[in-house]
């Protein structure tokens, strides 16, 4: 047995296993660059449409009545609730006082 080795060009001809591992890497790496590709368009298209539903949603909803209730107490008199729907007529609040009396537009 001799130091060197003296290889020929046919004998890389007759590996087999090349081809089959050279194909075994790209398809790994086809399969990471699909991933990276769909996680970065997931990353981008997701949040953009999720914004878009949430108005569109809220548009498309009849009659939704979007009321504002606040408390006041003025001058330790009492507490009463002042309601204010969408649908009521314009200039309309309720006034809606502790002892479940109400005056206005109720």
């Amino acid at each position: 047995m001799t130091e060197f080795e003296i290889r020929n060009d046919k004998d890389d001809d007759l590996d087999l296993a090349r081809p089959v591992a050279e194909f075994r890497n790209a398809l790994l790496r086809a399969s990471l660059l699909f991933g990276v590709v769909a996680l970065a368009l997931g990353l981008v298209i997701l949040p953009s449409t999720g914004e878009r539903s949430g108005s569109l949603f809220a548009s498309n909803r009849p009659n939704i009545d979007m009321m504002t209730t606040g408390s006041i107490e003025p001058n330790g008199s009492g507490t009463y609730r002042v309601q204010r729907s969408v649908l009521q007529p314009s200039g309309g609040a309720c006034f809606v006082f502790q002892d479940g009396g109400r005056r206005g537009s109720c």
